[in-house]
C-alpha cells in the first residue's frame, strides 16, 4: 500500500512524503493536486484512484490524512506571514516630502485590522528606505518594544497592551520621520503587501515648490507599471500636490510602488 500511495503521489507532483514538503504548498493547491490531476496524465493513471476520496483511501494506511489536515488548519497560522494573525480591512500609507529637496519627509500609515486568532497581544510594523528612514516613530495603540534587521527591513515589533481576540477590530496609526530620503530625481514610495488586504490607499504630497513631473504606478512581481492618469493628481487648498492611487484587493505579497519624476 505504502507503495501504490508513494507512486500516485508523485504523479501528483509531491514527490516526498515528509511534513516539511507538505506545508510548503498552500491549502488550495493541495485541494487541487487532491481533486483533478493533470490532463497529460490521465491516461497513465490507470489502477489509480481518480477522486479525491479514492485518493484519500489509499493514504490512510500511511497516516497522512490526520497529518494533512493539520497541516491545511496550521498553514494560514505558521507558513503564510502575516495570514493567520489579523487581516486589514482598510490600508492607508501616505508620505509627504516636506521641502523641494527631499531632505525631510514624513510617512504615515493607517491599518485597519481585524484579527482572526484569540489572545493577540502584539502587533508588527515594518520601514525600510535611503536615508535616516526610521526617525521619531510613534504608533498608536501599543508600545514600540523592539526593532530588529530583517534583510533590507526593518521590522517593529508593538505591544498593544491589551488582548484582542477572533472578530476584534482595531485601528493602528504610525508615523516617523525620514531624513535625505528623497534627494534624486527619481524616488518612490513602496509598500509590500503580507496580509490579505481589501482596501489599500498610497498617497505622494508633494511641496507646491516642485510639483512631479509623472507618477507610476508600479506593481513589482508582475513587472507592470502605468502612468497615473490626471485625476490622481490635485492641487490640495494649501497649494501642496497630491498623487494617489487606491487599489481594492491588493495582490498579497506584491510590492507596490509610487515612482516619481520631480
Amino acid at each position: 500500500m505504502a507503495t501504490t500511495a508513494t507512486k500516485l503521489l508523485k504523479q501528483f507532483g509531491v514527490r516526498k512524503l515528509n511534513p516539511g514538503r507538505l506545508i510548503l504548498l498552500s491549502a488550495d493547491a493541495m485541494l487541487a493536486v487532491m481533486r483533478v490531476p493533470p490532463p497529460n496524465l490521465l491516461p497513465s493513471l490507470v489502477g489509480f484512484p481518480r477522486t479525491s476520496l479514492e485518493l484519500l483511501s489509499q493514504l490512510i494506511d500511511l497516516g497522512l490524512v490526520q497529518t494533512a489536515i493539520r497541516l491545511l488548519r496550521e498553514l494560514r497560522t505558521s507558513v503564510a506571514p502575516g495570514i493567520g494573525l489579523y487581516e486589514v480591512e482598510d490600508y492607508a500609507v501616505s508620505l509627504t516630502l516636506c521641502d523641494s529637496r527631499g531632505r525631510e519627509a514624513r510617512l504615515s500609515k493607517i491599518q485597519r485590522v481585524r484579527f482572526l486568532q484569540d489572545n493577540s497581544i502584539a502587533f508588527q510594523d515594518q520601514a525600510w528606505g535611503d536615508g535616516d528612514f526610521l526617525l521619531d516613530y510613534r504608533c498608536a495603540p501599543g508600545k514600540a518594544v523592539d526593532f530588529y534587521q530583517d534583510g533590507f527591513r526593518t521590522r517593529i515589533l508593538i505591544s498593544l497592551r491589551e488582548v484582542k481576540n477572533r472578530g476584534d477590530e482595531l485601528v493602528f496609526l504610525s508615523e516617523r520621520r525620514i531624513r535625505n530620503g528623497f534627494r534624486g530625481s527619481e524616488e518612490y514610495l513602496q509598500v509590500q503587501i503580507d496580509h490579505v488586504t481589501r482596501i489599500m490607499h498610497l498617497s505622494v504630497i508633494f511641496p507646491k515648490e516642485r510639483p512631479p513631473l509623472q507618477v507610476t504606478l508600479v506593481e513589482e512581481n508582475a513587472h507592470r507599471s502605468r502612468e497615473l492618469p490626471a485625476s490622481a493628481v490635485r492641487i490640495r487648498p494649501d497649494g501642496q500636490i497630491e498623487a494617489s492611487w487606491t487599489q481594492r484587493n491588493p495582490r498579497l505579497f506584491e510590492g507596490y510602488m509610487l515612482r516619481w519624476t520631480w
